[in-house]
């Protein structure tokens, strides 16, 4: 799955579970947000945080900044968005690509695979 969609698929399931599972989840990303932003791009916590949209090693890896995309003008705005707005969570469905430019979520999985694998687990 690609990181975007993963991301969507997150937000559809916290915005039609808000009876259920949501408000959990959406505490739970807001928390991991919180600390990926507090601790960095280089921490743990930011990595657990960005578990929870790879699918696969590479991307995971993208999200981390530790690929090319970090050369591109948007890469560090791009993976900003994702933190930054996971601190919103149920106020804004956790959509954490909401007012990501279009080249920016389109470049998120560019040249990536959207196959998993088992190297990337949310923890």
């Amino acid at each position: 799955m690609k990181i975007a969609d993963k991301i969507r698929e997150i937000t559809t399931f916290i915005s039609e579970n808000e009876e259920g599972e949501g408000p959990e989840i959406a505490r739970n990303l807001q928390q991991k947000a919180a600390l990926a932003m507090r601790h960095g791009m280089e921490s743990q916590e930011w990595e657990d945080y960005m578990r929870e949209f790879a699918t696969n090693s590479a991307q995971l890896q993208r999200l981390k900044g530790q690929d090319s995309m970090m050369n591109e003008v948007w890469g560090l705005s791009a993976l900003a968005y994702i933190v930054g707005n996971g601190v919103c969570t149920m106020v804004s469905r956790a959509n954490t690509i909401r007012e990501m430019e279009a080249d920016m979520i389109s470049g998120l999985d560019r040249n990536l695979s959207p196959d998993p694998d088992e190297d990337v687990i949310p923890e």
